[in-house]
């Protein structure tokens, strides 16, 4: 994938988690939070070829990775889960992870596929 498609689906993915999970948290989103929400996972999204760049053809290597992605989920969960975190930062932050993840999953269905490690 190119980088305008990852920007592309990390920002609709990072607006749409944003949205639903306010109204899951019964926090009424923001116009603000919802464009912080969709910039930020446009950057977050891209972040792992900024760090692996796609150079030659074997470029993904521990930060395109399952295990380091797998690692961001569930760190993303322990944030979910914090209770005294605020509705508007926990939903911040999962837009922001979820749109993170979205590299990998559009990067898992080209022929290359992931690592698991490196």
């Amino acid at each position: 994938m190119n980088r305008a498609t990852h920007a592309m689906v990390g920002a609709v993915v990072g607006g749409a988690v944003y949205w639903g999970a306010c109204k899951l948290l019964n926090h009424q989103p923001e116009l603000g939070g919802l464009l912080l929400s969709a910039g930020l996972g446009a950057a977050a999204a891209c972040l792992h070829d900024l760090l692996e760049p796609a150079i030659h053809p074997n470029h993904r290597s521990i930060v395109h990775g399952v295990a380091l992605n797998g690692a961001l989920a569930v760190g993303m969960r322990h944030l979910w889960l914090r209770a005294e975190a605020e509705p508007g930062q926990r939903a911040l932050w999962a837009s922001v992870a979820l749109a993170c993840l979205s590299h990998a999953a559009l990067d898992v269905t080209t022929p290359k596929g992931l690592p698991f490690l490196w």
